[in-house]
C-alpha cells in the first residue's frame, strides 16, 4: 500500500486505499462525506497480554469512541470509518 498499489486479503479480497480526498473528488455530484472517524486510534498499541482481561475490549471501545472525531487522535488512526450521504437533485 505504500507504494500505491493494492493489496490482497484473504478475507477481504483486494484492498484498494484511498485518501479522504480522492474519496471527496471521486464522489462529487453524487455523494457527500458527513462525517469521518478516526478507527483502531489505539486498539493495536496495546500489549497482548491485556488483551485477554475480561473488560478490556469494552475498556478500548469506550477509549476509541472518546478520540475517534478529534483531529489529532483522527489522523493517527489505522483507518478511517468515512459516513457518505446522497446528494438530492
Amino acid at each position: 500500500m505504500l507504494r500505491g498499489k493494492d493489496v490482497k486479503s484473504v478475507n477481504f479480497g483486494t484492498i484498494k486505499e484511498y485518501e479522504d480526498d480522492e474519496l471527496k473528488q471521486y464522489s462529487h455530484g453524487c455523494l457527500k462525506i458527513e462525517k469521518i472517524f478516526g478507527v483502531r486510534t489505539f486498539f493495536a498499541l496495546q500489549r497482548n497480554e491485556v488483551k485477554h482481561e475480561a473488560d478490556w475490549m469494552q475498556k478500548m471501545f469506550q477509549l476509541e469512541c472518546m478520540v475517534e472525531e478529534r483531529p489529532e487522535f483522527k489522523d493517527i488512526a489505522f483507518f478511517h470509518h468515512v459516513i457518505l450521504s446522497c446528494l438530492t437533485s
